[in-house]
């Protein structure tokens, strides 16, 4: 879940209010949040909405992408004093990156998979 924007925290943690943003990078936006941002401040150090406010061009340019992750936490007896099992993950990976699949076209040693199989008992 995300926050809308009638949220306590709607303008200290913009982050929360999408999944992902994707803006040019810069060095005056290092963060999303600061440790100033923990209360619910009503105009921020960091916020990804001024961030995305500035309309720049992402089009040939150093990109960042804003994650942002959560988790619900259902606490259990084991749990007490510390909850030891609460982690959260996000691994960006490429698909289709190459035309072809590359391990494809590996020298082969030896007779080749044709020799395995009699291709012509099954055509007509």
């Amino acid at each position: 879940h995300t926050y809308d924007k009638s949220h306590p925290f709607a303008k200290s943690a913009t982050f929360a209010r999408r999944h992902l943003a994707v803006t040019q990078r810069k060095e005056e936006e290092p963060e999303a949040t600061s440790v100033f941002d923990f209360y619910a401040v009503p105009d921020p150090l960091y916020s990804i909405d001024k961030f995305l406010a500035d309309g720049d061009s992402l089009v040939g340019k150093d990109l960042v992408c804003w994650i942002s992750l959560g988790k619900e936490h259902a606490s259990r007896t084991e749990d007490q004093p510390l909850i030891s099992n609460f982690g959260v993950e996000f691994s960006l990976l490429p698909w289709d990156y190459h035309q072809e699949n590359p391990e494809m076209t590996l020298a082969m040693k030896g007779p080749g998979p044709e020799s395995l199989v009699n291709t012509k008992e099954f055509l007509p």
